[in-house]
């Protein structure tokens, strides 16, 4: 039984900190976000320019480097991304790893003399559940990324930000159970 009430333990403890990961991710990435929104219309200006106007006629080469220099600059601009969506990556993974901890134990013997339990596997599902959905969406809208296409840049920027609605839930069940952990310290709840 101790062993569970540790391993919910680390599990709501270690999902506060996910909780606040993602609320820190979209403000990381925001700046470099916005630069590429900002880069990608100057790549979809400069490759609809046709060879029959004025400059590119006069600089052949100009349409092809201004290309080739955003493109550098959008990698560059990816970079951060990136980091903030490594750092999701992992500490979604310990968080699946916090709750296959949770699971490895035999909660199915365990009297239910009060619903806590319950609430708490039921809050470790629905959080594991959500943060996975989250990062599956974050992933697809990376994968999907062209410099090109706003609204593949606007799905990246839409992935980063939690929804309200299951952001509350997943607050909730973070509530309930720091609520019961810190019960279980005041008086045995199970």
């Amino acid at each position: 039984m101790e062993e569970l009430e540790n391993s919910l333990k680390k599990y709501f403890l270690f999902l506060g900190k996910h909780c606040l990961l993602w609320e820190s991710a979209a403000k990381k990435a925001s700046k470099s976000l916005c630069a590429i929104e900002n880069l990608a219309d100057q790549l979809q200006s400069a490759s609809s320019t046709g060879p029959d106007v004025p400059i590119n006629i006069q600089f052949p080469d100009l349409k092809q480097q201004i290309i080739y220099k955003t493109l550098l600059s959008l990698e560059q601009e990816l970079i951060p991304i990136m980091s903030v969506i490594k750092e999701i990556s992992e500490a979604t993974d310990n968080l699946n790893k916090l709750s296959t901890m949770i699971y490895k134990h035999d909660v199915n013997n365990f009297a239910f003399d009060t619903v806590s339990l319950r609430v708490l596997l039921e809050s470790v599902h629905d959080t594991r559940q959500y943060y996975q959905a989250q990062y599956a969406g974050l992933q697809t809208a990376l994968r999907c990324l062209d410099f090109r296409d706003s609204n593949s840049i606007f799905n990246l920027r839409k992935c980063l930000i939690e929804d309200k609605d299951l952001k509350r839930h997943a607050e909730r069940c973070l509530l309930f159970g720091k609520y019961f952990l810190s019960a279980m310290n005041a008086e045995e709840i199970f």
